[in-house]
C-alpha cells in the first residue's frame, strides 16, 4: 500500500491525470477533504479529475452533510461537476466499510467515460471519509450502464490501460508542515516518458513545494551530484551544501532525511535509501542516525486530523548510542472509549525501531494499568521492564517524558508488578517531573 499512496490512477479505459485547486484559506481548515471533479478544460477524450480542499469541521462523520455540498459542485475556478446539475444525494448509509449512495436519476443519463469519470470522482471523494473503504452508487429508478449499482474500491481506481503510456503519471514529492512535524505530500504529474525518475523527483523537490502551507526540506543551495539505484536500494549524493545548510533542530533534520526518503521510496524499484555528501556515506545528520538503510515512514507523513479524533503528541525513544532522548511525533486514532494517555502509552510500548529512532522500553513490557491522580500518573509495567539488555535509567524517562509532555500531570512514577521494585535502584522508581536534560537538542 505504501507505493500506492501517490497513485490515482485511470478506471477502466483511461488513465485519470490528477490536478489539484487551492483555497485560499487552506491553513486555517481543521478538517479538509478532498471533494474531486473534473478539470474545465479537460479534452474530450483525455479527461481529468482534480480536487478542491473543503472545510467538514463538526460534521467529520456526517456523510450526508458533505456529500450534500459535493453534489453542490465545485467552488474553485478550473474544475466543474462530471455529473449533471439535477444530480443530487438521496442518501447515505455506511454498511461495515461501504459507503452506499443513492444518487438521483438523472445520474443514469450518464453512459460510458462520462459515466466512468463520475463515478470515479464520487467514489475518491467519499474514500475521503472516515472508516470508507469501499463505495456503492446507485441511481433511484434506473440502472448505470446496465448495472443496479456501481461498487468501487480505491484498487478499482488504481488500474492502468494500454493507453496511459501518453499521459502523466501521479507521484508524490513530501516537504513537511510548518511545525517540522509532518511530511505533507504535494502530488504532481510526471511524463511517462521521463528519464531517471528518481533523479528528477529529487530535482522537483530541492526546487521546493508550490502548494500555501508547506515548508521546504532541503537546505539552501544543496545540488544532487549523483544517484544510483541497485537492487532496490538508492544512493543519493548531496553537495555539501546538505551538512552546510542543514536544520538546526532535531524535528527538521528528520524532514530533511524522510522527506528524501519516502520521496523515493515511493516508487516501485526503490526499498531503501542511503544518502552521502560530496561522495562520503553519511552516519549522522545532526542528531539524526542515518547509518543504516532508510526506508519509507508512513507514520512520518500528516496531517495529524484532530477533527477525525486523531491525537498529536510525541514519544520520546533514543537515537543511535546517545544517552538523551528525542522527540517523535506521532498521530494516534482514539474513539470516545479510549484514554488518550493510555493510547499513548500503549503506542511507546510497541514502538518498532525505524530510521535511526530506537525504542528503550524492553521487549514484552506490557501496561498493566495507568492511573491519574494528584496531578500524577501511576504507571504499572509487567516485569519485563526489568529484565532488558539496555538502559533502564532510559526506560524510566522515556516513559516519564512521554507523558509528561502530554501535559495534565506535572509528575509519574513507574511500578513494577503492583509494586516499588526491590534493589539498587536508587531513585529510579521515585516520582519524576520533567527534566530538560534528558532530552537532546
Amino acid at each position: 500500500m505504501r507505493k500506492k499512496l501517490a497513485a490515482f490512477a485511470v478506471i477502466l479505459a483511461l488513465l485519470l491525470a490528477i490536478g489539484c485547486q487551492q483555497n485560499p484559506d487552506q491553513e486555517t481548515m481543521v478538517s479538509p477533504v478532498r471533494f474531486y471533479y473534473k478539470t474545465a478544460d479537460a479534452a474530450e477524450f483525455t479527461g481529468a479529475t482534480g480536487y478542491e480542499l473543503r472545510e467538514t469541521a463538526g460534521h467529520e462523520k456526517d456523510y450526508t452533510w458533505i456529500l450534500d455540498q459535493y453534489f453542490l459542485g465545485p467552488q474553485s475556478e478550473g474544475l466543474t461537476a462530471p455529473f449533471q446539475r439535477t444530480t443530487a444525494l438521496l442518501s447515505a448509509e455506511l454498511s461495515g466499510a461501504q459507503l452506499r449512495l443513492t444518487v438521483t436519476e438523472s445520474l443514469a443519463e450518464l453512459t460510458g467515460m462520462d459515466l466512468t469519470l463520475a463515478c470515479a470522482c464520487i467514489t475518491l471523494t467519499c474514500l475521503e471519509l472516515p472508516n470508507v473503504e469501499s463505495v456503492s452508487i446507485a441511481a433511484r429508478g434506473s440502472t448505470l450502464d446496465g448495472k443496479h449499482e456501481m461498487v468501487l474500491t480505491r484498487d478499482d481506481l488504481l488500474l492502468e490501460d494500454l493507453g496511459a503510456s501518453l499521459i502523466g503519471a501521479p507521484y508524490t514529492l513530501y516537504f513537511s508542515d510548518t511545525g517540522n512535524r509532518y511530511l505533507i505530500g504535494e502530488e504532481i504529474q510526471v511524463d511517462r516518458n521521463q528519464e531517471n525518475l528518481p533523479v528528477y523527483l529529487i530535482e522537483r523537490l530541492i526546487e521546493g513545494p508550490s502548494e500555501a502551507g508547506l515548508a521546504e526540506t532541503m537546505p539552501l543551495e544543496t545540488r544532487l551530484l549523483e544517484l544510483e539505484v541497485s537492487e532496490g536500494v538508492c544512493s543519493v549524493d548531496f553537495s555539501g551544501e546538505f551538512l552546510d545548510n542543514a536544520p538546526r533542530t532535531d524535528l527538521a533534520q528528520r524532514m530533511t532525511v524522510l522527506s528524501v526518503t519516502n520521496t523515493l521510496t515511493q516508487l516501485e524499484e526503490i526499498d531503501a535509501v542511503v544518502i552521502s555528501v560530496e561522495g562520503q556515506l553519511l552516519s549522522r545528520y545532526g542528531s539524526m542516525d542515518v547509518s543504516q538503510m532508510l526506508t519509507f515512514e508512513e507514520g512520518a507523513v500528516g496531517p495529524a486530523r484532530t477533527g477525525l479524533n486523531e491525537l498529536d503528541a510525541d514519544l520520546y525513544l533514543t537515537i543511535g548510542e546517545s544517552p538523551l532522548l528525542s522527540r517523535l511525533p506521532v498521530r494516534i486514532r482514539q474513539t470516545a472509549n479510549q484514554v488518550p494517555a493510555e493510547l499513548l502509552l500503549q503506542a511507546l510500548l510497541s514502538y518498532q525501531d525505524q530510521n535511526g529512532y530506537h525504542s528503550a522500553i524492553p521487549e514484552g513490557t506490557t501496561l498493566l494499568s495507568l492511573q491519574q491522580g494528584d496531578n500524577r500518573y501511576l504507571v504499572d509495567l509487567s516485569g519485563e521492564f526489568l529484565s532488558g539488555e539496555g538502559s533502564l535509567t532510559l526506560a524510566v524517562r522515556s516513559v516519564c517524558a512521554t507523558l509528561l509532555a502530554f501535559g495534565d500531570c506535572t509528575q509519574v512514577q513507574i511500578l513494577v508488578e503492583g509494586a516499588v521494585p526491590e534493589g539498587d535502584y536508587g531513585d529510579l522508581f521515585a516520582p519524576h517531573g520533567w527534566t530538560d536534560s534528558w532530552l537532546a537538542g
